[in-house]
């Protein structure tokens, strides 16, 4: 990919993203979101990654100056030296930093080039209620950055940045383009979906922090005091968990009821299949923005997410969605019962959330308020 010249003069601003892998998580969503829709003849955009596990990199290519890949499954610390380098080769106005530990290699880079250029943390994307000692760690690592952004005012909170110079608040955008124009219906048929029983479904990776336990005991309480061979509970994502969780389901003798989806690349259209949206996380790990939220959202898809700060800064209870206590499955079980029993408060929820999206979680709306944070930005 053809490199800007950095000698000739150009008044756009010159941006290095550094990531570690592109893989289909919120962080990297919202990075190509940017990528794609900073304005070209103001910003000039080059890429850093650990590898090219690029799921997204064939939406933003076109879009770069410059792409450059370790093809590592890991970093090292002598890779800061390579960071330096393509400092020192591009010369960025700014180096945009959305791991840890490249945001680590930025600030070490600058010792090691005589380029100045500001650096831009992006790394805050969960509020936990309690921080572990590597996230207290983290913590007061960030006092070293003079921008920190995360995805949510929850998140800020959380690692004791609220408040401080240089904070700021980055909230995810929703392309809309991505959401199927097909009916409800016609999605299922595409997707062989039984277009007479009720879908529910849950966008996550099978770990311990999206708590697939309690959904899965919500669900078939539920699934108790109703007519189970009604109702499908579909599960899209991957991981290591995915083993116990189907023997979980099983256990639990709601295996027929359940589908595992694995890793997809038709989201949108599983969840405009879907009548209902459920995130379990669990309540330690504190959701920042999540994409899976903002993806029911958009796609018509009414969600009912376990209560933390983050996710009450998309989610009003009884507004736009439902929440509940996290861990708690005999009330997620309640509020499967409330959404699958009242259409109309479906519907409501179904306008609301659509509004949502396109007022406070919009593409426009993420942009503007990242190009007000790169002017703010100190780059000395």
């Amino acid at each position: 990919m053809a490199q800007n010249d950095p000698s000739s003069e150009d008044k756009r601003i010159s941006i290095l993203f550094l990531i570690g892998s592109l893989g289909v998580g919120g962080k990297e969503r919202q990075l190509i979101e940017l990528i794609y829709g900073l304005p070209k003849e103001r910003f000039i955009c080059h890429l850093f990654v650990k590898n090219l596990d690029a799921y997204y990199i064939s939406r933003v290519s076109e879009k770069l100056d410059s792409l450059h890949s370790l093809e590592k499954r890991k970093f090292r610390l002598s890779d800061c030296f390579t960071v330096a380098k393509q400092i020192g080769t591009i010369k960025p106005d700014i180096v945009c930093s959305w791991t840890n530990i490249t945001s680590h290699f930025a600030l070490s880079a600058r010792l090691l080039t005589r380029h100045r250029y500001g650096i831009m943390n992006c790394c805050i994307r969960n509020a936990p209620n309690e921080l572990s000692a590597v996230l207290r760690l983290e913590r007061r690592l960030y006092s070293l950055y003079r921008c920190v952004i995360a995805n949510s005012h929850a998140g800020l909170a959380a690692y004791g940045q609220s408040g401080k110079k240089g904070r700021y608040v980055l909230y995810n955008g929703f392309d809309t383009a991505r959401v199927p124009t097909c009916s409800r219906n016609e999605a299922r048929a595409m997707l062989g979906l039984d277009t007479k029983k009720t879908l529910l479904v849950m966008v996550a990776s099978c770990s311990k922090l999206k708590d697939h336990e309690t959904l899965l005991r919500g669900f078939a309480r539920f699934c108790r005091d109703n007519s189970p061979e009604r109702y499908q509970l579909l599960l899209v994502g991957d991981g290591e968990r995915r083993p116990f969780l189907e023997k979980m389901a099983s256990e639990l003798g709601i295996s027929s009821s359940v589908s595992f989806m694995g890793r997809r690349n038709d989201v949108e259209l599983i969840l405009r299949a879907s009548d209902i949206s459920v995130l379990s996380s669990t309540s330690w790990f504190g959701e920042g923005i999540s994409n899976s939220i903002l993806e029911s959202l958009a796609c018509g898809t009414p969600v009912i997410a376990s209560d933390s700060p983050g996710t009450r800064e998309v989610i009003e209870d009884g507004k736009n969605g439902l929440l509940f206590p996290g861990g708690e499955h005999r009330a997620l079980a309640e509020k499967i019962e409330i959404l699958v029993k009242d259409d109309t408060k479906r519907n409501e929820f179904i306008r609301a959330g659509r509004a949502t999206i396109s007022g406070k979680f919009s593409i426009p709306a993420m942009i503007e308020s990242f190009e007000h944070i790169v002017e703010s930005c100190d780059r000395s």
